[in-house]
């Protein structure tokens, strides 16, 4: 018994620190279980969040009158989902967090914005847009306000045409009204777009233009002064035809132009100074040296001949003159028993004859005015731009006036006059008999050769010397001085 009671009651040093060492390490463990439990406790909520926060919203839509709308818009701001409402006005949106806001939209009606904290159903409440709805349409038998109109029809307003550099009412309308093409074959000032209301797909020819009325009586929109301009609708569909027969096959535009109002005489002066810039501005081969032995390379390939006459001499000069420009470009010499000019030179054709930027200026003054019997509206305008030749610059002017006077003699007499004045001047550069011919003097531009010169030492212009046959440089100056 003894023997026993000591064996139970002796304990070694070894297995204390063994015991000890244990109970530390599962303590260690105990905390870092209790730790690992909490953080993944914390992290617990996050995730179901998440999944509490994506959920359905539903709702109705309807006007003041308690009439449920179709085809409303609702958008989530955040996420740009969108729905529509159906026949009966109800719609369900899912939307990936709470709070949001949403867009509710439609044509006629004034746009709301919501902001959305629960899922709770929406009852959504939109107002008519008057302003829009009541604004007033010119069309082809008289005026009608939006709202009553079924037919495919745009206005826009003076603020289109008011204060901005341009030469033509087409210049404005270009890119403020959708589906309405206006397209320019030139760059020139002054250039006239051609309007195209129904496209371009089936029919393609000067003939698909649409009927213009400029008060009641066809004329061209190009030569209206465009702060004369009151509004201008476009009637694109068949309601057209059926107005105006054929001529209005191709769709019309309806120009008002602006009259008098009651009240005191208003004189009204504006100015406009424009200033533009190229936007690619071209870089030729300016060296001498180096367009004549690429010509010359290619035109014996192909022809046997040299193109410029020039020879293996005058290449050498050539060559001096690419490295070192402060040379003489034009020198004197003996050729064929007499003396001529031989050019050697490094000529930017391009800069010599272009401009880089253009000016505009327009003036306008306009008296207007009436009373209950009478009113009036009288207007002048004066435009002038410059074009981009340099040396001879190319220019367009025009001019404009309008009387608008109409007048109550009897109830039953009503006397009104209306009438236009319009002067246009385009001069340009060139010897051919129109504008759209003269396309000489830019070909004659650009395959000038560098090493001419545009004009020799004594001041005459260059022509064409007798060591070569190349006139494309010929008369440049001679046609411009």
């Amino acid at each position: 018994m003894k023997n026993s009671t000591n064996k139970q009651g002796i304990t070694s040093p070894l297995l204390k620190r063994s015991i000890r060492i244990s109970g530390l390490t599962l303590a260690a463990l105990f905390c870092l279980s209790l730790y690992d439990g909490q953080t993944a406790f914390a992290k617990t909520p996050h995730l179901t969040s998440k999944v509490q926060q994506a959920t359905t919203i539903t709702g109705k839509v309807t006007d003041n009158q308690n009439t449920p709308l179709s085809n409303v818009t609702i958008q989530d701001i955040n996420t740009q989902s969108a729905t529509n409402s159906d026949a009966n006005g109800e719609f369900t949106l899912r939307v990936d967090q709470l709070p949001t806001s949403i867009e509710v939209r439609i044509v006629g009606y004034q746009t709301q914005i919501i902001e959305i904290k629960d899922s709770r159903p929406l009852q959504i409440t939109l107002e008519e847009d008057i302003s829009d709805l009541e604004e007033v349409v010119v069309v082809g038998y008289g005026k009608q306000k939006k709202v009553n109109l079924t037919g495919s029809v745009t206005q826009v307003g003076e603020e289109v045409f008011e204060d901005r550099p341009i030469a033509n009412a087409t210049q404005a309308l270009q890119g403020a009204v959708p589906n309405l093409n206006i397209n320019f074959s030139n760059g020139r000032p002054g250039g006239e777009g051609k309007v195209n209301i129904r496209g371009f797909a089936s029919i393609n020819s000067s003939d698909a233009a649409p009927l213009i009325l400029i008060d009641g009586v066809p004329g061209n929109i190009n030569n209206i002064n465009p702060r004369d301009i009151e509004s201008i609708s476009i009637l694109k569909d068949a309601s057209a035809s059926a107005i105006y027969g054929a001529r209005g096959a191709f769709g019309v535009m309806l120009v008002t132009t602006k009259r008098g109002k009651a009240g005191m005489m208003n004189i009204q002066y504006s100015n406009n100074l424009g200033w533009g810039g190229l936007t690619v501005n071209t870089d030729f081969m300016t060296s001498g040296y180096d367009a004549a032995i690429l010509n010359d390379e290619a035109f014996i390939r192909a022809t046997g001949n040299s193109y410029t006459g020039y020879t293996e001499d005058d290449y050498a000069e050539l060559l001096k003159r690419k490295e070192d420009p402060t040379l003489p470009e034009v020198v004197i010499q003996n050729r064929n028993g007499k003396d001529q000019y031989v050019y050697y030179a490094n000529t930017d054709w391009w800069n010599t004859f272009y401009r880089k930027n253009q000016t505009s200026m327009e003036h306008a003054l306009t008296f207007s005015g009436g009373s209950d019997k009478i009113d009036y509206y009288v207007s002048g305008r004066m435009y002038d731009k410059g074009g981009i030749m340099k040396i001879q610059q190319d220019e367009f002017k025009a001019y404009n006036m309008r009387s608008r006077i109409s007048g109550t003699i009897k109830p039953w007499l009503k006397v009104s006059n209306n009438s236009q004045l319009n002067y246009q001047k385009y001069s340009y550069p060139g010897w051919n008999s129109s504008a759209d011919a003269n396309n000489n003097f830019i070909s004659t531009t650009v395959h000038a050769l560098p090493s001419y010169v545009p004009r020799n030492p004594d001041g005459s212009a260059t022509y064409r010397t007798e060591i070569n046959n190349y006139n494309i440089g010929d008369g440049i100056m001679a046609d411009l001085l």
